[in-house]
């Protein structure tokens, strides 16, 4: 695995599909996450959305492989009352392909429960190897919406300085 870049995204569009075994018991499908900065420090805040970007290559060709993510995070309270320190995504990947891929988290409203500051550590395995380990730090204060205007990335050659009151809505969990 080459991890190609590392830190904050503005995620965009997609969709919020249920998925059992994540936190909130839902993803992030469709959407884009579009890279902001290089860092491993991220603020607990509504519409904060980090991971990274990565190549997977040299899959076997004869056969597909099991990928895995997993976020390991300080415990979430989920709605339930179940504490979770985990929150897993599978998927195959076919053989002799080459694979880029996002693994982005997001805070999300109407998620304000997994606003936990601490150490949250992506892990990606590939049929049970583990092939490498981010580590981010989830600082506090824990805030309901934005300190200040987050500077977005070019988007469709339009430079945001700041973005609409409801852009938070379109953020999601993006997983590749």
């Amino acid at each position: 695995i080459v991890i190609k870049q590392c830190g904050r995204y503005w995620s965009e569009g997609g969709e919020l599909v249920p998925y059992a075994g994540l936190s909130g018991g839902v993803l992030g499908h469709g959407g884009n996450a579009v890279f902001m900065e290089t860092t491993r420090s991220i603020p607990c805040t509504i519409g904060e959305t980090w991971g990274f970007e990565f190549e997977i290559s040299q899959l076997p060709d004869d056969r597909a492989v099991e990928y895995r993510s997993e976020m390991h995070h300080p415990p979430i309270v989920q709605p339930t009352g179940e504490s979770l320190n985990v929150s897993v995504f599978r998927q195959m990947l076919e053989s002799g392909n080459t694979v880029t891929m996002n693994e982005c988290w997001s805070f999300l409203e109407g998620y304000e429960y997994e606003l936990v500051p601490g150490t949250w550590t992506r892990k990606i395995y590939i049929d049970n190897v583990e092939m490498t380990a981010v580590e981010f730090e989830v600082e506090g204060p824990v805030r309901l919406k934005p300190a200040r205007p987050l500077d977005r990335p070019l988007v469709l050659g339009i430079r945001y300085k700041s973005l609409p009151p409801d852009i938070g809505k379109e953020l999601h969990r993006s997983a590749g």
